[in-house]
């Protein structure tokens, strides 16, 4: 064993700033010569950055160096406990694989074989690795901690909702690779800790993690997907530990009349890091005078340095400071086209072709409306992107029905999306309150928790007292009839508020399956036919967390989205031919949308939730009213809209509630041509399980086939392409730092996007 040869506390200084400083340029090379590539940096700001850099390795030093002398004080009684304490590592590093088969969210009996596999591998490794380790308490510390930094991705990222259905999918192989990541970090802090306490790390060792660190620092950005922003700092936290204990091979040491002050000054760094600086005088943050004048915050320089998550993203704060919007043509039309929103159409606009007639002057239309979760526009036959037969009734509804093809929801969550379109409000708007899950996946609101209910996940659910569409239209003589099927997830559960308005409510609940929805959706139709109804139908098997089927083959090819899609497509199917077998397909309006997408690694984003890319965001939309020829849309609309929409088709234009945001698109329905409408607007939130509360965490603006994104968490922006028909052609723009490279448009976009949010956007800009 290597024996430290101490000088006292002038050598440890010297020996501690030569490591921390030296890993930090070395790190702080690789990422500015990142950056480089990619964009601007000014002299000051990559300074500045590398003080932080500085300060950061210090931070993450000094803990390390001051645990080591606490661990080496008791490892002589740890010897005897190595298969305890690899046992105790070992499960540290598999906790995220033992709760997702705990909580039974979804996993297949080859993942739990993996699994397994995985925890039988890891032991063997971690025992032969305990002679190497030489501060052996701080390795089991450490290990604590590695646990709950990798868990923590695991929760934010969403990984237990979604991993464990197949193995070869990204969150599946992401969970997989965390659990090797949670031992291999407890390893290398261990190891760091010991170098920087004197002992020379292995040549061979050093030289290997060095390099990977610094690989780690200049591919991250182009590696980790977009979507993993959690993983990716995780990335960067290892990358920095790895090349810091790959420079301290080296034995020379900083001078002590040179490392005193500068450990000094990277000791103010970094306190002054740790501090918040919302409201701080301008005094106690380390931003150079001309930083200031961009308004950039240490935070914002962190991130610019090579912490950020790719080029796509842009600093806003300095947008903020614009006075006024920039003028022009693209201005003049936006505020036009803004005018229109919520307006109310006139008789002329409802009558503007006397040959489409959208209102039954007889008696009201029925109302037959569909939405499947998760269904993306270009997985329809309609959209001319999924090729022939693969969605026959869907086809066949959209040879008789008014086709959109640039429909958005409001939010990409079922959650947000869902109250968006039946309160015709936007996700902000509405009010929600908090509805709990335990371990077993069993809910719970507010007044039913005990102290013996251990919650696990929180959820919002609306509670908006403002009108809904079912409320309205029970008021006006509509029987409203819902079936919503969530896969047994809980989200339309009739205690919850997703359903509040509908006189009768049928639930599949345990028997969460399309197939249980739509003979409850069948039966529900023939006992309404004499009725004047409004019936909505929710299908939900496309969506990952479909309820699995019982047979091994079903459930094999059930693991294919586009198998779920056409297994969808079949009780639409059969769903609309019961419709004509009653007789009430010349008497009824069928509207068939999705209440979002479903991202398969565009842009970086899997699932749905977070992302604002056109594969989460763009929905089918077809509306069917009895009688009228059938036309092409391409005009940008929102489900929103669907609300007020269904009123003017009822003939009770008069009686929209003036609560509801959405704009009819009645009148582009009565002149069967695109008309001039309001700009689409969607919102992201996230709920903070800790903390018990909701909060914006994205928001986008589309306009004439554009699209911008604000993410508020750290006031990045994000520049998208010309709106495809094809989701997967859909681009990022990556303009360069300077306002005057943006377009007049981009500029426009997100001043609106940021003045529609000015408490979350000035705090961060201050």
């Amino acid at each position: 064993m290597y024996e430290k040869k101490s000088g006292g506390l002038a050598d440890e200084i010297r020996r501690l700033t030569t490591v921390v400083i030296s890993g930090a340029l070395a790190y702080w090379l690789a990422s500015l010569g990142n950056v480089l590539f990619k964009g601007k940096i000014s002299l000051s700001e990559s300074l500045a950055s590398f003080a932080l850099f500085a300060a950061f390795g210090l931070l993450l030093a000094l803990p390390l160096r001051l645990l080591a002398e606490l661990s080496g004080l008791i490892d002589k009684r740890l010897e005897r406990f190595k298969v305890p304490a690899a046992i105790f590592v070992t499960l540290a590093s598999v906790y995220p694989l033992a709760v997702l088969l705990i909580t039974r969210r979804s996993w297949s009996v080859e993942f739990l074989g993996v699994s397994l596999l995985l925890t039988c591998a890891l032991f063997p490794l971690l025992l032969f690795a305990w002679r190497f380790v030489r501060f052996k308490a701080l390795w089991l510390i450490t290990a604590l901690f590695s646990t709950w930094l990798f868990f923590g991705v695991v929760e934010n990222e969403g990984l237990l909702m979604r991993a464990g259905e197949e193995l070869l999918d990204l969150p599946t192989l992401v969970l997989f690779v965390l659990t090797f990541a949670t031992a291999v970090t407890a390893l290398l802090l261990a190891r760091l800790a010991a170098s920087l306490a004197g002992e020379k790390p292995f040549i061979v060792e050093a030289a290997l993690l060095a390099a990977a660190g610094l690989g780690l620092a200049l591919l991250a950005d182009d590696v980790i997907d977009v979507h993993y922003e959690n993983i990716f700092q995780v990335t960067v936290f290892f990358a920095f530990a790895a090349v810091i204990h790959g420079v301290s091979i080296f034995p020379q040491k900083i001078p002590l009349k040179i490392s005193a002050p500068l450990l000094t000054f990277v000791l103010v760094a970094g306190a002054l890091l740790v501090v918040p600086f919302d409201g701080k005088p301008k005094g106690l943050s380390l931003v150079h005078s001309k930083l200031a004048e961009k308004n950039r915050c240490v935070d914002e320089i962190f991130q610019i340095s090579g912490l950020a998550e790719g080029e796509q993203r842009l600093a806003a704060c300095r947008l903020h400071k614009l006075a006024d919007y920039p003028e022009g043509k693209f201005a003049r039309r936006f505020e036009k086209s803004l005018r229109l929103e919520r307006h109310r159409p006139t008789p002329e606009e409802l009558t503007a072709d006397p040959a489409r007639r959208i209102i039954n002057a007889e008696k009201p239309w029925n109302f037959l409306f569909i939405t499947v979760d998760s269904l993306r526009y270009d997985k329809t036959g309609y959209s001319g992107l999924a090729g022939k037969n693969r969605t026959p009734a869907f086809d066949k509804l959209a040879g008789e029905s008014q086709r959109f093809h640039q429909a958005f929801p409001q939010g990409a969550w079922t959650t947000l999306s869902v109250p968006a379109f039946l309160w015709s409000r936007y996700p902000s708007q509405i009010k929600y309150i908090p509805v709990y899950e335990d371990r077993k996946l069993k809910l719970y609101l507010p007044d039913e928790i005990t102290d013996q209910v251990q919650i696990k996940k929180e959820y919002q659910i609306p509670a908006d007292k403002n009108p809904n569409l079912p409320t309205m239209l029970g008021k006006n003589g509509f029987k409203t009839i819902s079936v919503t099927n969530d896969g047994n997830t809980g989200f339309f559960d009739p205690r919850l508020g997703m359903t509040k308005g509908f006189m009768q409510i049928n639930y599949p609940g345990e028997d969460g399956t399309d197939i249980k929805a739509l003979e409850q959706a069948e039966a529900a139709l023939i006992s309404a036919k004499d009725s004047n109804f409004f019936m909505w139908v929710h299908f939900f098997d496309v969506h990952g967390c479909h309820m699995k089927p019982k047979d091994p083959q079903e459930r094999k090819r059930y693991r294919s989205y586009n198998y779920r899609v056409r297994k969808v497509d079949e009780k639409v199917g059969r769903l609309l031919d019961l419709l004509e077998d009653l007789g009430l397909k010349d008497n009824t309006v069928v509207i068939l949308t999705g209440d979002h997408g479903q991202s398969m690694g565009e842009l970086g984003v899997r699932g749905h939730g977070l992302g604002m890319n056109d594969a989460s965001l763009h929905v089918p939309l077809l509306i069917r009213i009895p009688g009228l020829p059938p036309v092409d849309y391409q005009k940008l609309v929102s489900l929103i809209d669907l609300a007020p929409t269904v009123f003017d088709l009822a003939g009770m234009g008069d009686k929209v509630p003036p609560e509801w945001m959405g704009t009819s698109l009645a009148p582009m329905l009565a002149a069967g041509k695109d008309l001039d409408h309001p700009p689409v607007r969607v919102e992201t939130w996230r709920n903070k399980v800790k903390k018990k509360k909701r909060y914006l965490y994205q928001s986008a603006l589309l306009y004439e086939g554009r699209k911008v994104a604000v993410k508020f968490d750290d006031m990045k922006i994000s520049f998208y392409g010309r709106i495809p028909r094809n989701p997967l052609k859909e681009k990022m723009l990556y303009p360069e730092m300077e306002i005057d490279t943006l377009k007049d448009y981009q500029l426009y976009m997100v001043k609106f996007i940021m003045n529609n949010y000015p408490g979350l956007v000035n705090p961060r800009c201050r």
